[in-house]
């Protein structure tokens, strides 16, 4: 994967906003909901705060692929109604 950033190209890991982005937002989502994360609300809302100079383009699809293979990996609970996100 590659981000742009302080007018650079860079290489980062597949996993480089798991931490940081997904499960940040997901747990910032249930805490002020006090339910399971929705996955369209998940994905827009880590779209909203990915930092303007890590523009990604396509960041949808490969927001959903990164929860689905969280979930598949223990990572995750279940995001809700990620069968109904259409990309």
């Amino acid at each position: 994967m590659r981000i742009f950033r302080n007018g650079r190209i860079m290489n980062v890991n597949q996993d480089y906003y798991d931490k940081s982005l997904l499960l940040f937002i997901y747990n910032r989502i249930c805490s002020d909901t006090g339910k399971p994360a929705r996955a369209a609300r998940l994905i827009g809302e880590c779209m909203a705060n990915l930092p303007y100079e890590e523009e990604i383009y396509g960041i949808e699809g490969f927001l959903y692929r990164r929860v689905e293979l969280m979930y598949k990996e223990g990572k995750m609970p279940l995001v809700v109604d990620m069968d109904k996100v259409k990309l």
